[in-house]
Formats: structure tokens, sequence, C-alpha cells
């Protein structure tokens, strides 16, 4: 911040990446280079998308603002009655060739849409997924950190936005990508937009015009539950994602139930962590729920739930209740003939 201090800046495109570069350096100097030039970049961005102007000085503000719109209080504050989010879009739609812009605009969207006042209503409404959707190809890795964060805690009304708009052939093409940060976005992506009720993941469902969707999903999902828990090293993130996306699918009843019982938890179970510990509680409590079909009945008792479930330290009050939960799923089924 000493060294911030002594500094001139103009907002001219050396001053301003001089700005980004020490913003990175510590949280102090970006708290004062964000009380010392918010207004000025946000009032710069506003002018040089009026006019058409996309240049190193509109980076410069952009990648400053980028860092910027990480804070709430940021967003909440600065950019109160201001369009940014109108003019990111806008910025997106102008055929202006310029990668680096995109780039970084699309990282604000993606800051922006992860918090919660009125953004997605913002997004939604002036058909924000049909213009990034124009670069998912290009911008694969900005693209699915953008819908990562806007189906972050969304509402059902915000995951049809989403799967309205979002292309089929992009479902297809996305799960053959070898970026592992690409594959932890795709399965957050899939765990958020399928957390909801029974009647609304039904919904969603309809939406993916794909033959035995929901049966290929969980294969695939399993496929790399398999490939990821056998790894040297540990992917929880990953793992995480691939597990609760399996439990929020079967909150349905559907014949995968039987298949995922399949799949080798004690691995999972012997990496000795809470968060993995839960994760599997929740799937094998939605796994249990409810079950009349004969196969199904037989299934869970021949795989003897119990050994894995004695298997999971019960780390906290919440671990216990959950495995309390499981239990009594368990006894109504022993009592089925």
């Amino acid at each position: 911040v000493q060294t911030a201090k002594r500094i001139s800046f103009d907002l001219k495109p050396d001053s301003l990446f001089c700005a980004y570069e020490l913003s990175t350096f510590s949280i102090k100097n970006r708290d004062f280079f964000q009380k010392l030039l918010s207004k000025n970049v946000v009032g710069l961005i506003l002018h040089k998308i009026e006019h058409f102007v996309f240049d190193e000085e509109l980076l410069g503000a952009f990648k400053l603002f980028k860092l910027f719109s990480q804070r709430i209080k940021f967003l909440q504050i600065e950019t109160q009655n201001c369009p940014i989010l109108e003019v990111c879009l806008l910025s997106l739609e102008r055929d202006h060739k310029c990668e680096e812009i995109n780039r970084e605009v699309l990282c604000i969207l993606s800051n922006i849409l992860l918090n919660y006042n009125n953004y997605r209503k913002i997004f939604i409404d002036n058909d924000g997924f049909n213009v990034i959707k124009k670069k998912v190809y290009m911008f694969d890795e900005e693209v699915l950190s953008l819908c990562r964060n806007f189906l972050y805690s969304s509402t059902f009304q915000e995951k049809e936005a989403f799967i309205r708009e979002i292309p089929v052939k992009y479902v297809h093409s996305v799960f053959k990508t070898q970026k592992l940060n690409n594959l932890d976005k795709i399965f957050n992506i899939l765990r958020n937009l399928f957390c909801c009720n029974e009647n609304e993941l039904v919904k969603l469902l309809k939406h993916f015009d794909i033959e035995g969707f929901p049966s290929k999903l969980v294969y695939i999902l399993m496929q790399y539950y398999d490939f990821f828990i056998s790894c040297e090293f540990v992917y929880k993130e990953i793992i995480l994602n691939i597990i609760y996306t399996l439990v929020n699918l079967c909150i349905l009843p559907n014949k995968e139930k039987s298949c995922i019982l399949d799949l080798e938890f004690a691995k999972a179970i012997n990496m000795n962590d809470r968060e993995i510990n839960l994760a599997l509680i929740w799937l094998f409590i939605n796994i249990t729920w409810n079950v009349t079909e004969d196969e199904l009945v037989q299934k869970i008792r021949e795989k003897n739930l119990t050994i894995w479930i004695d298997m999971i330290e019960e780390a906290d009050e919440v671990i216990r209740e959950k495995k309390g939960t499981l239990f009594d799923n368990l006894a109504k089924l022993s009592s089925l003939k």
C-alpha cells in the first residue's frame, strides 16, 4: 500500500495495469485501489462501451473491476443504480474481436451472478444466456464458471432459465473435456442444477431432449466416480460434486439406484473425510427412502449397507442425526417381506 500511495494514477493503460498488478499482491492493496479508483473505473467502462471504444484502457478498467467485483459490498454500493451487468452483456454482443476483453467481462459476470440482489433476474431479463452461449466454445472455462455461479443456491425459475438456453449439444460435449478444472465445474453445475424437489426435478429433466438421459447421466457419473476414487491424488471436490449429483438424482424412483449400489464406497469412507462421509450418508438415505420395488429391496439387503455405515465415524451431531435417519429407512426395509 505504501508503494501504491506514491504512484499517480490517471486511468491510462499503464496506470490501470499497474494498479491491477499491485491489487493482486494483497487485499490491502486491492482495498486501497478500490477506494481510490472504483468510481472512475466504472465511469470509464460506461463511457467506452457507450462510444463503442474497445482499447487498452477498457481492458485495464475491466481487469480492475473484475478484482473489485469479488467483494459483495462493492457490488452493493458502487454499482447501485449502475447498469454494469447490462453493459457487460452489451460488450459481449459487440463484434470487437478482443478476446482478452471478452474473457475479463465473462469473469466479471461470473462474480456478479454469484451474488444475490436482483442480478440474476436482470441477467435473465436481458437474455443473458443467449449472449453467453455464443461464447461457450471459445471461452469454455469462463462460461462454465459463470454457469456454476449462476446456479449456486438458484431458484427453480433460475434453473429453468438456464436449462432452456444452454444447447443440448453443449451438454454432450462438456463431458469430453480433458481439463480437470472444467470437470469440477461441470459436476458442480449438475449438483446445483438438480438440487430441487421431486416435481421440479421431473420438469427439469424433460428439457433434456436426450433419450434415456437420466440413466445415461448416472452411468457417466458412476464412471467418473470410479476413476477419481481410484486416483493416487485425492480429488475431493470432484468426488463430492459427483456424489451430491447422484444424491439429487436419487430422489426419483428409478432403476439407477440399484446400479449406484455397485460403486466402491469403502475407498471413499477410508478417506476419513467428514464432508465425503456426510455426502455418502445422504446418498444412502435417498437410495433407501420409500423403496417398494422388490429388486431394489433385495439389492439393498445384499449390499448390507450397515457395514459401510458403521465404518463412518460419528464426528458431530449432523452425522449422528443423518445416520439415524438412514437406520430408520433400513429398519422399514427389514419389515418388508
